[in-house]
């Protein structure tokens, strides 16, 4: 093989496909028609646009003027009806008067002020303040820059004013900074109106919503911006709260043209910034609308033509989507292929393979669970002969050695032992019938051997109904008494414990105190069962075989010395439904 060549050829059977060839063609047709239309459409209207958003931004700052110069004259008219309010004056002129009065012209100028809450809603405090800087009044409530600077400040300019005319102001200087005026912490900022009355200060605080609302929407669609500033250069109002009450500067920033209009009569002067891309932007959105309804035959011919080829690449891509299912194990999903081309006729062969593939998947599926069956019936197969032929080699003995009455009595028990297994279908049982179970076998072992070993359990209440395959423990009991007891004929305690683990895990542990165990026997017996070894002989190993085929393969059995002599062994199980 060349491996110059390689290369090449990777990159023609690429182009080779149909789809890509005629999505490559459309594409390039496509780009080309948009970009001769686009210079033609930019080249005549450049001019004209120019021109266009020329007189449009003087038309929306004239606008934004007059509607300001509305609002402020609003403002106006509303603080001037309070100045000329005559219990006003009487409040800042008169020092000395009787409680009925005062009360009475406070009580007189509460209604006034509440009739202008009501019928200005952009009103939202009211303050006035005597000669000596007390304030006399005020409402609704504080503004909550105040408290940040000396009370009198502001009113104090406002009473030094040689003539009775209402200013405004949208901030105080504190330590070097700006601070805007707020009637509370989630409120807009206010816009405070100021007038001299009788040597006093009133100051009304209007909403800067009022203002805003005028020109937000224009500014947000010019990205631009509009400022309304004061006398001295600083800004009254204004889209960002931030520049409040700060010395306007002029950008410098390329692209950003600067509009100026005074405010008629007030000292006031509105300034307008139009940024590149603001009104020049919204015009050119229109040329690209001209510019998309020049192309659109081509775009729909392209749309018409992808909707045909993707409907005659159907096939492939729903055999793409079944692959990748059939990598996740999943066979279930078939392609739809009505047609008779090739295309179709592949699909259909894929649906065929799909079929094939999950019956096989299923046969191997129901083998697997027949197999666990078995291997489970074998276990118990096992368990019941070995069982019953112990329990009848000890009545043999007691048969040869005493009379009739002990071994009646351990036919009883035998029947108590035979009666659960030979009725039970389901192989899981509740641990407190296993416990009792036990028990009776520990009766038979008791007296085969002449001697009284107990059984000391402790487990949880909690626990007793928890599902163990039937048996679990009896194994484990007659190894404690068979390889630790017995061999010495020194007689202990059988100990059965257990407790609870994480989520729905569960262990018990069946321990004695008789003979130890050699530790390389302690270890081939615990890498049998991880080995999940079969063993044809009753005992550890095949209980945790039970436990892991029941339970799943991260339970089963463990051994290990006991800390008080002799051998331990661990069972992990889950809760299940029995």
């Amino acid at each position: 093989m060349n491996t110059a060549a390689s290369p090449f050829e990777a990159l023609k059977r690429f182009f080779s496909g149909i789809q890509v060839r005629f999505l490559c063609f459309f594409g390039i047709a496509l780009t080309l028609s948009l970009a001769a239309s686009g210079v033609l459409v930019n080249g005549m209207a450049n001019g004209v646009m120019q021109r266009m958003s020329e007189r449009t931004t003087l038309a929306e700052l004239n606008q934004i003027c007059d509607n300001l110069s509305g609002e402020f004259a609003a403002m106006r008219r509303q603080t001037t009806l309070l100045e000329l309010d005559s219990n006003v004056s009487a409040l800042v002129e008169r020092q000395l008067f009787s409680l009925v009065e005062r009360t009475s012209i406070q009580m007189g100028l509460r209604d006034t002020v509440k009739s202008m809450f009501t019928s200005f809603p952009a009103l939202k405090a009211v303050y006035l303040y005597s000669r000596d800087g007390a304030l006399l009044m005020f409402g609704p409530s504080t503004v909550r820059s105040f408290d940040a600077w000396p009370q009198w400040e502001l009113p104090g300019r406002v009473a030094k004013e040689t003539a009775s005319a209402v200013r405004f102001y949208g901030a105080v200087e504190q330590q070097g900074m700006p601070q805007p005026f707020y009637s509370h912490d989630d409120a807009p900022p206010l816009l405070l109106a100021g007038v001299r009355v009788k040597g006093g200060a009133l100051l009304l605080g209007f909403s800067a919503r009022v203002l805003e609302e005028h020109y937000a929407a224009l500014a947000q669609t010019a990205q631009g911006g509009v400022y309304l500033l004061d006398g001295a250069g600083r800004v009254l109002s204004c889209g960002d709260e931030n520049a409040l009450g700060t010395v306007y500067v002029e950008a410098k920033e390329s692209g950003v043209r600067s509009y100026r209009r005074a405010l008629g009569t007030d000292d006031m002067e509105v300034v307008y910034r139009v940024y590149s891309g603001g009104y020049t932007q919204e015009m050119r959105r229109l040329s690209r609308m001209t510019l998309l309804s020049l192309t659109a035959a081509l775009v729909i011919t392209a749309g018409v033509f992808l909707l045909w080829l993707r409907r005659m690449l159907r096939p492939v891509t729903g055999i793409s989507r079944s692959m990748e299912r059939v990598e996740q194990g999943d066979y279930s999903l078939r392609v739809d292929a009505p047609g008779m081309d090739e295309l179709s006729k592949l699909a259909r062969q894929h649906n065929g393979m799909l079929e094939s593939l999950q019956r096989l998947t299923d046969m191997n599926a129901q083998a697997e669970r027949e197999r666990r069956e078995y291997e489970l019936q074998a276990l118990r197969n096992q368990i019941n002969p070995h069982f019953l032929y112990n329990t009848l080699n000890t009545l043999k003995w007691m048969a040869m050695m005493e009379g009739s009455r002990r071994i009646a009595d351990c036919l009883a028990d035998l029947g108590g032992l035979l009666a659960p297994l030979i009725r039970a279908k389901n192989p899981l049982c509740p641990l407190s019938e296993e416990i009792e179970l036990s028990r009776r076998y520990l009766k038979l072992m008791n007296t085969r051997y002449m001697t009284e070993m107990p059984m000391e359990v402790e487990l949880p209440e909690t626990l007793m109904d928890a599902p163990v395959p039937r048996l679990c423990l009896q194994p484990l009991i007659e190894n404690a008494i068979l390889h630790g007891f017995a061999p010495e004929k020194r007689w202990g305690t059988i100990f059965v414990r257990g407790g609870t683990g994480e989520g729905d895990r569960f262990w018990l542990e069946v321990a004695d105190d008789g003979a130890d165990m050699p530790e390389e026997k302690i270890e081939e017996l615990n890498r049998r069962l991880d080995a999940g070894e079969r063993c044809e002989r009753i005992g550890v190993v095949n209980t945790g075989m039970r436990v892991r085929l029941h339970f799943g393969a991260d339970c089963g059995a463990r051994v290990s010395a006991n800390p008080g002599g002799g051998v331990r062994v661990r069972l992990e199980l889950r809760r299940m439904a029995i």
